[in-house]
């Protein structure tokens, strides 16, 4: 990141202020915890990040490390995690509330050094994680389990008496007054009840377990009024218990942690009894026997790669010009971008067309769509044309990077990813032949390191479909599975054959609805990411976005003309709609009829003047229907058959527009309006609002119209157009959410 903005010119005070907001923080998060720990080799490995940061920021400037801290004036990472350190300190002493955090003073321990029976102190632990591993207690010799020094881990008297009884009582030697005598056996040393036992399994190897145990029993100090009591309690109840059960079954404290306080595990003592042995005998584990997804279904997921690379043993073609790219060597970003670095910026290739349409076919082209981080790309870029059966591509220089975008709407600056189209002419001894895949390169032979798919496709039978209804990238975290329901019923109603959405982190029950529409065939869903360095993490990409409006409005022009040429073959008209929004069709039952009474030649296949047909916006607000109450005779969840009462007033006549598309004749579209057209300009034709119209259903106004929102809110009409759909629209609405399960049960539609 810092590299990049210093190539940009960013100046060196912004730089720092970079660094010590993005980078800095990951370098010292938790540092109080982790530093102390820290070995010189790791202090050095940390410290060279941030040298590394001042390299890049001071330039040809810097000299030295030392020198470039006391330039921009910052202490060393070393200094900065013993200041953390310190501050965390205070902060636990000096509020009395805290105090309690910091354990009290204990015995110091102390530890054998190997090959010697010379003791040495050892510092008391300070935490409980210390206390509960089995590493945290050295290995002592004998003669310091003799000598009564204690552990920095505890236990109360009568954990101790029972452990010592139930070693007892395992090996069946002592009788319950041998017990008494045994735990009497040592005078009282210490007033308190707290004792330790300073010894572990692994330091006493040489040791039976038995042994181990006696010891620790023998050589503690016992409050002398309680042992008979104790032990008496104890070897009762610890008695009926074998006798039940033939096994003993230690307490819920110890059967929680397998490591007790003493570094002992209590599993090697327990012995699991026979019954319960058999009764495992029948179990089978759980495990997932399913065959491994194979590479044909991962490369259809990506659904812009070439087929090819689903074929397991892909045959070898020699190349005499650059090199088919193998699946391994192609750069991703987000799972569905390609890369292409060159010499004037970074290119994120999204899709690519093979665009034969009657007003190109004097020049059958290859498209790409994509993003790049440059205005005005000034490279000599190519195009590697891959055919079936070839192993040389065919090259063909781009010949055109055409801008997605308004200047005039921001971020028209380089750094910043840009949409673009790409177009790449197909020389005249292959324009009769559609390529498989196309690779974008700087030199003409170059080793690629993308490769996407070209998509043609036809129609089954060579006879179009009508309407094909495009939704740009939803991330939609709220469940609105019911509107998305009925808007779906309703556009098949109006006459839609297919709706084309992309998902870029939708609700689970959202994607339920959509997954049951794909099966039937009504909805294509395909996932979506963002390019370059955009978040790709659910909740992320929804913040980014929101914060970002410019941003969100240029990445959201890749899914409308990707769906443009995906479909431009297979529908007579694109429309570009949101979830919200719908063209009613005012005098008529349908969009097949609108056409044809407002634009008879474009519904017939002949040429007609227009490029597209524009429906007027008018907003159907929440306030609106607020006023006038709820209709009794429809569900409550039915939103749009709910509300019935729109603004009288209409949006201005080239605003929040939304229109039927001619894609044989658009060339680069934005969801209201094309940008460009194969034809000289791009003509339109305004449908009147007494003909049709953009019924758009949202809480409030957008932000642009959000201060003069009130002259809509309080000037409305009845409009209950949608009620001739009533009937169709609850029956096809209720038979799906029964369908998915979002209905237990049947619904009473007469009542809200």
């Amino acid at each position: 990141m810092l590299r990049r903005l210093k190539s940009l010119g960013t100046p060196t005070d912004e730089l720092k202020g970079i660094y010590i907001t993005f980078i800095l923080p990951k370098l010292m998060y938790g540092s109080p915890v982790w530093s102390s720990s820290l070995t010189c080799t790791q202090h050095q490995q940390l410290e060279n990040v941030q040298k590394r940061a001042c390299r890049i920021i001071l330039g040809p400037a810097y000299t030295d490390y030392d020198h470039a801290l006391s330039t921009l004036d910052l202490p060393t990472l070393a200094t900065r995690h013993q200041a953390a350190l310190v501050k965390m300190g205070r902060g636990l002493l000096c509020p009395s509330r805290l105090r309690h955090l910091l354990p009290p003073d204990a015995p110091q321990p102390i530890h054998a050094i190997r090959h010697t029976n010379v003791v040495m102190p050892l510092k008391a632990p300070r935490t409980d994680r210390y206390h509960h591993m089995r590493a945290a207690h050295p290995p002592v010799s004998h003669d310091a389990i003799h000598a009564h020094t204690a552990l920095p881990v505890k236990l109360p008297t009568y954990t101790i008496a029972r452990l010592c009884v139930v070693s007892a009582l395992l090996k069946k030697v002592f009788s319950s007054a041998q017990i008494v005598n045994f735990l009497a056996t040592k005078p009282l040393q210490r007033e308190d009840w707290w004792l330790g036992m300073q010894f572990t399994y692994s330091s006493a190897a040489s040791l039976t377990p038995w042994k181990v145990w006696r010891k620790s029993c023998l050589y503690q100090p016992w409050p002398k009024k309680l042992i008979p009591f104790l032990a008496l309690v104890f070897w009762i109840s610890l008695s009926i218990q074998g006798m039940l059960r033939w096994n003993i079954q230690l307490p819920a404290y110890y059967r929680a942690s397998p490591l007790n306080r003493t570094g002992l595990d209590f599993r090697t003592f327990v012995r699991p009894s026979r019954v319960a042995l058999r009764s495992m005998l029948h179990l089978r584990a759980n495990v997932d026997n399913s065959t491994p997804e194979q590479l044909p279904d991962v490369v259809a997921r990506v659904y812009n790669l070439p087929p090819l690379y689903g074929t397991e043993k892909r045959p070898h073609l020699a190349s005499k010009c650059g090199r088919y790219p193998s699946l391994i060597d192609l750069s991703f970003s987000n799972i569905y971008w390609q890369v292409f670095h060159s010499s004037n910026g970074t290119f994120y290739l999204y899709s690519a067309f093979f665009d034969n349409r009657t007003l190109t076919m004097a020049e059958p082209s290859v498209r790409i769509l994509g993003m790049a981080d440059r205005i005005k790309p000034a490279i000599k870029a190519h195009c590697q044309l891959w055919y079936e059966g070839q192993g040389t591509p065919i090259v063909a220089e781009v010949v055109e990077y055409r801008y997605i975008w308004i200047s005039g709407w921001g971020n028209y600056r380089n750094g910043i990813l840009q949409p673009y189209l790409l177009q790449c002419v197909i020389p005249e001894s292959h324009r009769h032949r559609v390529p498989q895949s196309v690779s974008l390169v700087e030199g003409s032979c170059d080793r690629a390191t993308n490769n996407l798919r070209v998509v043609h496709n036809l129609p089954p039978e060579g006879q179009k479909s009508n309407f094909a209804v495009c939704v740009k990238g939803m991330d939609v975290n709220e469940d609105i599975s019911l509107k998305i329901v009925e808007w779906l019923e309703l556009l098949f109603l109006l006459g839609a054959d297919k709706v084309f959405l992309y998902d870029l982190g939708i609700h689970p029950n959202i994607s339920k609805i959509l997954e049951h529409y794909e099966s039937k065939g009504k909805v294509d869903v395909r996932s979506l990411t963002l390019p370059g360095e955009q978040p790709t993490a659910r909740g992320l990409v929804r913040r980014f976005l929101k914060a970002k409006i410019t941003h969100k409005r240029q990445n959201e022009v890749i899914p409308y003309n990707d769906c443009l040429y995906r479909n431009m073959n297979l529908y007579r008209f694109i429309i570009l709609i949101d979830i919200d929004e719908v063209i009613m069709p005012r005098t008529v039952p349908s969009w097949k009829e609108l056409l044809e009474q407002v634009a008879p030649q474009a519904m017939s296949g002949e040429d007609h003047p227009y490029v597209s047909y524009y429906a007027r916006n008018v907003y159907f607000l929440d306030s609106m229907q607020d006023k006038h109450g709820w209709a009794m005779d429809v569900p409550r969840f039915m939103h749009m058959l709910q509300h019935l009462y729109r603004a009288s007033k209409y949006t201005k006549p080239t605003s929040y527009i939304k229109a039927f598309h001619d894609p044989q004749l658009v060339l680069t579209m934005h969801n209201h309006f094309p940008f460009s057209c194969l034809t000289p300009s791009c003509s339109h034709y305004r449908i009147p609002t007494e003909v049709a119209h953009l019924q758009h259903y949202r809480v409030t106004c957008v932000a642009e119209l959000r201060k003069m929102c009130h002259n809509f809110e309080n000037h409305t009409v009845l409009d209950d157009d949608i009620l001739r759909y009533k009937e169709p629209l609850l029956r096809g609405t209720l038979r799906t959410l029964r369908h998915t399960g979002f209905l237990q049960k049947e619904q009473d539609t007469t009542g809200p």
